[in-house]
């Protein structure tokens, strides 16, 4: 895919490129919810952008819940795999994560 410039950019668009930061500022919204309000630059211009911060979990919909629940049992598996060197945590977080990984499949 060619690459996209700031002034090819409409409202609303997700955006998959590298661009300058020139500005960034942590603020909070009238609920206290944190968002980072940044400025993007290119050659062609210049595009405010806000990116909110989640207090919790990346957990949207059950692709993601099974993303993040596969690498939590893996993690697990590899930290009983420190503990214990038996290779059963291998086991347990390969099984693990190769079910979340059909789950989130299917």
């Amino acid at each position: 895919m060619p690459r996209r410039f700031i002034n090819t950019l409409s409202d609303g668009e997700t955006i998959e490129e590298i661009f300058l930061l020139s500005e960034k500022q942590l603020r909070a919204n009238r609920n206290a919810a944190l968002y980072l309000l940044v400025e993007l630059r290119d050659k062609t211009g210049a595009i405010g952008a806000r990116m909110y911060i989640l207090d919790r979990p990346p957990i949207i919909n059950l692709y993601s819940t099974a993303i993040f629940i596969g690498w939590g049992c893996l993690l697990l598996g590899l930290i009983i795999e420190l503990i214990f060197r038996n290779s059963i945590g291998n086991v347990v977080g390969a099984v693990a994560g190769a079910l979340t990984c059909v789950v989130a499949h299917n």
